[in-house]
């Protein structure tokens, strides 16, 4: 119950505890704040990307291939983070463009409450395309290549599109990314 308490909403104490081993200034009541929403998404993240791992394991142990899982459709019931008919969309168009480099089953989405990330290989070190369309009025997307993805450091080239199609006028930065990926697992 306590856990499960800190977890939905860290408490004070917890997130002066974790604030002060990444943090080397005073901890006010507003960083606190800050560090908090911080702290929830993050672990949110986490207990997604373990339930993930979990699947993708489970599916590779499964030698039978007529039970599969779509891992679009996992979610955790602790969140209210639901995948729009437009990020389904753009994911479909991304895997399309990537087919012409990959298996496109190595393209997996993972909704987030902030964006929707198109992986590669549901690698969250390998991320290809964020989606913002949480503001249908105004989509952005966020496109990652070597330059922006190495070391840790991801920032990705942001840009504006009016349609989903419009993803079509990045298939070379989209396909490049991928490419770049797998010549790293060599």
């Amino acid at each position: 119950m306590i856990l499960s308490k800190e977890l939905n909403n860290p408490s004070d104490e917890l997130t002066r505890v974790i604030t002060k081993q990444v943090y080397d200034g005073i901890a006010t009541q507003k960083i606190i704040k800050e560090f908090r929403k911080l702290i929830k998404t993050e672990i949110q993240q986490i207990i997604q990307e373990k339930v993930d791992k979990k699947l993708n394991d489970a599916l590779e142990n499964n030698e039978t291939e007529n039970e599969t899982i779509n891992a679009t459709e996992i979610t955790l019931n602790t969140t209210s983070i639901f995948t729009t008919e437009q990020e389904k969309e753009a994911y479909e168009i991304i895997k399309a463009i990537a087919s012409n480099v990959t298996n496109p089953n190595n393209i997996i989405l993972r909704d987030v409450k902030t964006y929707c990330g198109i992986l590669y290989k549901n690698n969250a070190s390998r991320p290809i395309v964020r989606l913002y369309f949480n503001n249908p009025e105004k989509l952005s997307i966020e496109i990652f290549d070597n330059l922006t993805t190495t070391k840790g450091d991801k920032k990705g080239n942001k840009y504006t599109i009016n349609k989903t199609s419009d993803l079509y006028n990045y298939k070379t930065e989209i396909e490049s990314t991928i490419v770049f990926y797998q010549q790293c697992e060599r």
